[in-house]
């Protein structure tokens, strides 16, 4: 949780260092005959995702080609004024107004300036590309050019509705941070909905469904090993989206199963080709521990590892 309430007569730079470390770095800079003011409150959530409320006046926010290159990580932030006003302008110089009740998405990794000259108060979602490419299933290149300059949304259907929900969440007060937190990942499943209906991507059909469930299994094959694995990377690392990557393994009985199943797979040509620990070999197929390996491959094989291992050495001599 970060927090800053700044008079008139207080110093830019403490906004702007308060900025550049709890969002993305940026300059700020006074506007002649305006007033100063500034307030920031947010809580992030797992997997770097930030929300929050912003409120200011009298100064702009300059995120040049340098402060792209000091950013870490790549984020999608979206802007929900509530109240006041301001400009956005793009890397094409574009303005872009934005008042209480518009809704904007911008990718940090493009250079932006922002323009509040007497007041705007807005909700702010920051999002990692990673979250929402997962979500989407969007290609990388085609969910960049969705953001190669600030994207104004329309103030009805799906995105007003996104839209409100990231206002509301945002303004929840500051002894309500854990259900920010917990209200987080819909708030960014609704994201997901408005780029995946901007895109004009439908769900993948036949053939294509076929081909991203090889795509899933060749992922699996290949990563087995890590017990860190999640749906959310392996989503990822398969350009799908949650919903997508569980219809498409949907016959393997989803992708957890399939996991499970590459694991004890390997497990079982372990435990007879080998002389590794029971310990050891759970370790080398992912299981988080020795236990979870006992459970997954008793409810397989009927046998724990040892009595199959017993067995297959038994019927081999």
């Amino acid at each position: 949780m970060s927090r800053q309430n700044l008079p008139a007569a207080a110093s830019l730079a403490q906004w702007e260092t308060l900025l550049s470390s709890d969002v993305v770095p940026i300059a700020v800079e006074p506007l002649a005959g305006r007033s100063f003011s500034g307030s920031f409150s947010s809580v992030v959530a797992a997997g770097g995702l930030r929300i929050g409320t912003g409120r200011g006046g009298g100064l702009q926010g300059r995120r040049t080609a340098h402060h792209v290159a000091r950013t870490e990580g790549r984020y999608v932030v979206a802007i929900a004024p509530t109240a006041g006003s301001a400009l956005v302008v793009g890397e094409d110089w574009r303005e872009m107004a934005l008042t209480a009740g518009s809704f904007v998405l911008i990718s940090t990794d493009r250079p932006t300036i922002f323009r509040i000259e007497n007041y705007c108060a807005t909700a702010i979602v920051q999002v990692p590309w990673s979250m929402l490419l997962a979500r989407t299933g969007l290609a990388q290149e085609r969910f960049a050019g969705l953001f190669a300059q600030p994207l104004s949304l329309p103030g009805a259907g799906a995105a007003a509705i996104a839209a409100g929900y990231c206002r509301a969440v945002a303004a929840l007060p500051d002894d309500y941070a854990a259900d920010r937190i917990a209200m987080g990942n819909h708030t960014v499943d609704l994201l997901a909905s408005v780029v995946s209906l901007i895109s004009g991507e439908r769900p993948l059909e036949g053939p294509a469904m076929a081909q991203a469930r090889e795509r899933v299994l060749a992922y699996l094959r290949e990563h087995f090993a890590d017990s860190g694995l999640s749906v959310e990377r392996i989503a990822a690392a398969c350009s799908l989206s949650r919903s997508t990557l569980y219809r498409a393994t949907e016959a393997d009985g989803g992708v957890v199963a399939a996991l499970r199943r590459v694991r004890l797979a390997h497990a079982r040509t372990l435990l007879l080709t080998g002389s590794a620990t029971i310990a050891a070999v759970a370790a080398r197929c992912g299981f988080g521990s020795e236990r979870q390996f006992y459970r997954a491959f008793q409810d397989e094989t009927g046998m724990s590892p040892g009595e199959f291992r017993a067995a297959g050495h038994a019927a081999s001599n």
